[in-house]
């Protein structure tokens, strides 16, 4: 009996570090994940016995047969388990994706592969050492579009993918802007669920409620700091907590409930009318989508 309980013991061994490392993040919730391993217990220990009770001699098949049945059953899921546990995001717990415009001196098209630009006639993108530079007139649309880290949906899981991936996130961006305005409005960022522009007065800021609704706000450039139009600012919008936070420079100059998760990330005129017009000068962005990790 020697060959099948050391088999035992050992499918034991890898099922209570499994249970021992269980993270909720990475595994799911814990009722599915110990009915799963229960599942693997009761097979290995039954096949084994069984296997035991019918063998005829203590050859190598029969001494064989307790681990292979074993180690068949138990460590793919102690596998799965690592590839959960040692994931990317399951470790540092963020995703991020960022660009300074370094090492691409010249003119587009070719902005990299961060970004999707989209420029209509006589919009203007150039891109220097260090800033990417849009200006786009009145009834044109001219922006460049962050790709952002792709939101997994649950049919598109794989078993090796920590649980947590498809659950909810918090949202950070933060990037440093001149803004000139042109006309009314001029659009510095577009994420569907929110809409940030500067005006000639300050900035106003269309975003969406949590019941699907719309609002607007006014933000004075009093409010926003010293420094109207074409001076360089640092801006941060969170989205976390249930709140939508936007910084510029060191203050929070404006909140309201979270409206979900952003759809894109776009600087630049996405309205072609011609209440928009502007130029802007963004030197640095950076977006970070943190999961709510152990």
């Amino acid at each position: 009996m020697a060959a099948p309980l050391t088999a035992l013991l050992a499918t034991l061994a890898i099922q209570l570090w499994q249970i021992g490392t269980y993270d909720a993040w990475v595994d799911g919730a814990w009722q599915p994940y110990a009915r799963l391993l229960a599942l693997h217990a009761a097979l290995t220990w039954g096949t084994v016995l069984v296997l035991r009770l019918q063998a005829r001699n203590r050859g190598l098949p029969a001494l064989a047969l307790p681990w292979v049945v074993g180690l068949a059953i138990g460590v793919p899921g102690a596998v799965v388990h690592t590839l959960r546990l040692n994931h990317p995001v399951a470790r540092a717990g963020v995703l991020t994706v960022e660009d300074s415009f370094t090492q691409r001196p010249g003119a587009p098209p070719a902005l990299g592969p961060k970004w999707i630009v989209e420029v209509q006639p006589e919009a203007l993108i150039t891109v220097d050492e260090g800033e990417l530079n849009l200006r786009t007139p009145a009834g044109r649309v001219g922006f460049v579009d962050l790709r952002l880290p792709e939101r997994l949906t649950a049919s598109a899981w794989t078993p090796w993918q920590p649980s947590g991936l498809i659950g909810p996130y918090d949202e950070v961006l933060a990037w440093e802007a001149a803004i000139n305005v042109e006309q009314a409005f001029s659009i510095i960022l577009d994420t569907r669920t929110i809409l940030l522009q500067a005006t000639r007065y300050g900035y106003s800021i269309v975003y969406r409620e949590p019941d699907g609704g719309t609002k607007e706000a006014q933000v004075s450039l009093a409010a926003a700091g010293s420094g109207g139009s074409g001076v360089p600012k640092h801006y941060r919008l969170e989205r976390r907590e249930g709140l939508i936070r936007l910084r510029i420079g060191d203050e929070t100059v404006w909140y309201a409930q979270d409206g979900g998760a952003w759809a894109f990330v776009r600087f630049g005129q996405t309205r072609p009318d011609s209440h928009h017009a502007g130029s802007l000068t963004l030197t640095s962005a950076r977006y970070d989508r943190h999961f709510p990790v152990r």
